[in-house]
């Protein structure tokens, strides 16, 4: 499971990586800020709205020092069609988590709807859990805010409601 302020649990995946596949381990995650971003479904209007937008932000989440890491249920093949169908490729790991195992310890499985919840985690380069977001299907993530909240976290202050980057912490 999932904590905020405790380590990101043991994993092993494949992803997609620059179109290659390669086999993550969480440890791997290690020594970076990680934005670790659970999308419900390939090929649905939402979730594309929501890679688009990361994929658009890559730039300011690599100047953060942050890579992004995207975790759905599909298939590699699936991942792939989507890609090679007219979406793209993505500057990101984009993990295939068919067997769901990453969404069950997440906490981010949706049981009734057999799908994952929108689930949105920002890991430390020591690998603890410093945000949790999980929220329902029907409603996309703003992911401005969610570089907001990691370059306030990467801050280690006290930052005021609505902060933004070069205004004073406390």
């Amino acid at each position: 499971m999932i904590q905020l302020r405790a380590p990101l649990p043991a994993f092993e995946a494949s992803a997609l990586s620059g179109g290659r596949e390669v086999q993550i381990k969480g440890d791997d995650l290690k020594g970076s800020w990680h934005v670790i971003v659970f999308y419900t479904h390939d090929e649905t209007s939402v979730c594309a709205s929501e890679l688009t937008s990361f994929r658009d932000l890559s730039a300011e989440f690599e100047k953060a020092g942050a890579r992004v890491v995207l975790v759905s249920v599909d298939s590699m093949e699936s991942h792939r069609r989507w890609r090679d169908g007219g979406f793209g490729d993505v500057p990101f790991l984009w993990i295939a988590n068919p067997p769901k195992k990453l969404a069950h310890s997440s906490e981010v499985w949706h049981e009734a709807k057999v799908r994952a919840l929108r689930g949105t985690f920002i890991v430390d380069p020591d690998g603890w859990v410093r945000f949790v977001s999980i929220h329902d299907l029907p409603t996309g993530r703003n992911t401005g805010e969610i570089l907001r909240t990691l370059q306030a976290l990467q801050t280690a202050q006290c930052t005021p409601c609505n902060w933004k980057p070069g205004e004073p912490t406390s």
